[in-house]
């Protein structure tokens, strides 16, 4: 039987629809109280509340932090994410990296100091993030990547700040995950589409099980990458994974640190 979720409260970006949808239920399922912070309201029912948040527009980010003030979190859940957006750059940056990366990047640090002592921030990366190198980090070399690599980019700063976080902060657990192949609205605009789901997705239950379990199982150590390691890590039950090499260099991770403080301007000292 699964543990009782009772009295914790999560924070969960793009709740809406999709893995961050599926995530938030099975935690209020399970007693839990969510934030959904997300643009579209949503109904999960009375255990969640729904504040406005868009990933683009850094008052937005401030608005929402605003309202979120005082309020202690058990876990944050650095879920939304776009691939292919019709923004060409967010956050004086290309876009998938200032919506995948820079603004929560600049959330996670907002509401730091609000995390409960066995708090668990987890950071949604991809398997994707595996192929491609982060490259020079101005905001103009960033600003000319475009669509899938992009996005990979993108999920690969996501798994440096979550092992990076981890190696800074004594406090919060901080911890990747990436969902496989998971059928969502997001492989629409995959050059497979709809068929690719059908082929190769697994169900948005199962794509959200290293999500819920990042966040929940206290058993899972501070820097762990988590995700499903069957038919070349597309679907199966999660596992801990080796984080991809690219990720682990500090020198690196460090930087990026450095890049997404200046970006936001915001220092992020855990």
């Amino acid at each position: 039987m699964k543990e009782s979720l009772v009295g914790k409260t999560y924070a969960i970006t793009g709740a809406s629809s999709g893995l961050g949808f599926e995530t938030a239920r099975q935690l209020i399922e399970r007693g839990a109280s969510v934030l959904a912070l997300c643009r579209q309201p949503v109904d999960l029912g009375p255990n969640a509340e729904h504040i406005y948040l868009d990933l683009s527009d850094v008052s937005s980010i401030d608005r929402c932090l605003e309202m979120l003030q005082a309020r202690p979190l058990d876990g944050l859940l650095n879920n939304a994410g776009v691939l292919n957006p019709n923004e060409k750059l967010v956050h004086g940056c290309e876009a998938h990296m200032g919506v995948n990366f820079l603004a929560h990047f600049a959330l996670t640090a907002g509401l730091y100091v609000q995390l409960t002592p066995a708090a668990r921030v987890v950071h949604v990366s991809s398997m994707a993030a595996q192929f491609v190198q982060l490259g020079g980090l101005s905001g103009t070399k960033l600003s000319a990547a475009r669509s899938f690599k992009a996005y990979a980019r993108s999920k690969l700063a996501n798994l440096m700040f979550a092992l990076e976080l981890a190696e800074r902060s004594e406090v919060v657990s901080s911890i990747a995950v990436h969902p496989g192949y998971t059928a969502t609205n997001l492989q629409s605009n995959l050059a497979l589409g709809p068929f690719g789901n059908w082929l190769l997705g697994q169900s948005l239950a199962q794509g959200a099980m290293p999500l819920v379990d990042a966040l929940t199982n206290s058993e899972l150590p501070s820097g762990s990458f988590y995700g499903p390691t069957r038919f070349f890590q597309l679907r199966g039950a999660p596992t801990q994974l080796t984080p991809y090499k690219r990720a682990t260099e500090p020198d690196q991770r460090a930087s990026l640190w450095a890049f997404a403080e200046q970006m936001m301007n915001r220092k992020f000292i855990p």
